[in-house]
């Protein structure tokens, strides 16, 4: 009887020690998804998208200019 009862007791914290891991591995992959796949800030997108005009604009006024 008390052989049963250590059995389940070190099955059941076996399964909530598991539980806990997974929840934590959970958690990790979240604030992993959040923090690190976002990339670039916006700051970074507009001055990419300004220099992306800038460059267009540059290539537009010379291909004007050559055509003279």
């Amino acid at each position: 009887m008390v052989a049963t009862l250590f059995v389940v007791d070190y099955f059941l914290i076996g399964f909530i020690a598991f539980a806990v891991l997974l929840a934590l591995v959970f958690i990790v992959g979240v604030l992993l998804i959040i923090f690190v796949l976002p990339g670039r800030s916006a700051a970074r997108r507009r001055r990419d998208r300004r220099n992306y005009r800038r460059r267009k604009l540059t290539e537009f006024v010379f291909d004007v200019l050559d055509r003279g």
